[in-house]
This record gives C-alpha cells, sequence and structure tokens, in this order.
C-alpha cells in the first residue's frame, strides 16, 4: 500500500521521539497530524480522520489506555488501526491491548523498519 496520502496520528508525550516518529512517516510519503497527550489526540480528533493512530501508553492528562477504549467505542474510530508504542514488556501487555482492540504493539526501543511495516501492515488491513 502506498504511503501516499495516508493520514497518521502520532499520540506521543516524548518530544524527540515524537519529531523522530514524524521525521520517517513523512520521509515515507505520510501525513502526519501529532499530539502529546491524550486530550490533544482528542481534539484533533474532532477536526480530522487518520487513518491509522501511533499510541503511547504512559503519558499525562489522558493516558493510551484510556485514548485507545474511548476510540474503540467510538463507531467513527472502532476501525482505525492503533499501533501501541510503549517501553512496557510487549509480552505482559501485548494480549490486553489487543482485546481492547489495538493492532500492533511496538516495544520501545524499536528500529525504523520495524515501525514502517507496523505502519504499512496495518493500513493494508484496514477497513477505512
Amino acid at each position: 500500500m502506498s504511503a501516499s496520502g495516508k493520514k497518521v496520528l502520532i499520540v506521543e508525550d516524548g518530544e524527540a521521539l515524537n519529531r523522530m516518529i514524524q521525521f520517517l512517516l513523512m520521509s515515507k510519503g505520510y501525513l502526519i497530524e501529532y499530539a502529546h497527550n491524550g486530550i490533544e489526540a482528542m481534539a484533533i480528533l474532532e477536526k480530522t480522520r487518520p487513518d491509522a493512530i501511533i499510541l503511547d501508553l504512559m503519558m499525562p492528562e489522558m493516558d493510551g489506555y484510556e485514548l485507545c477504549e474511548r476510540l474503540k467505542k467510538n463507531k467513527q474510530y472502532k476501525e482505525t488501526p492503533i499501533i501501541i508504542l510503549s517501553s512496557l514488556e510487549a509480552c505482559r501487555h501485548g494480549n490486553i491491548l489487543k482485546s481492547m482492540g489495538a493492532s500492533d504493539y511496538i516495544e520501545k526501543p524499536f528500529t525504523s523498519s520495524d515501525l514502517l511495516e507496523k505502519v504499512s501492515t496495518a493500513l493494508a488491513s484496514s477497513v477505512n
């Protein structure tokens, strides 16, 4: 699937990591929106609909768990792929998050190629 025109929302409170992910995805043709917490993400989601969401779990204000649950209960975002990005161990939290509706899980630190592959796979399997 071509990245051209596909919009990805990055929700990550770490400024350096947020910028690195933005740069990486933009260099591959993705359109980017970004937020630093769940509350900012909800405000962005009122104005635009991303094709996929990359979501950190541990953030101030509204964390990734709460945002993921809210989105999966919302008809408009129920089918939007959510890729969890966290330093928490995938083996402990990945299954819980997938049961909440997350599409995939990436454990920090990660490689650029792993992130790009997960985003591409999520978008390819999306029904949006």
